[in-house]
């Protein structure tokens, strides 16, 4: 494995994990949303 493909796998991994990590957030704040509008 060279070291471009080494940082390409790094990235790819980085932005899976980014996007796990945002998959996971954005239901979580969706339901918090509400509830903090609401109570001000």
């Amino acid at each position: 494995m060279t070291s471009i493909d080494r940082r390409r796998f790094l990235t790819l991994g980085g932005a899976t994990v980014a996007a796990t990590a945002l998959w996971t957030a954005v239901p979580a704040v969706a339901q918090a949303a509400p509830t903090t509008s609401v109570n001000g």
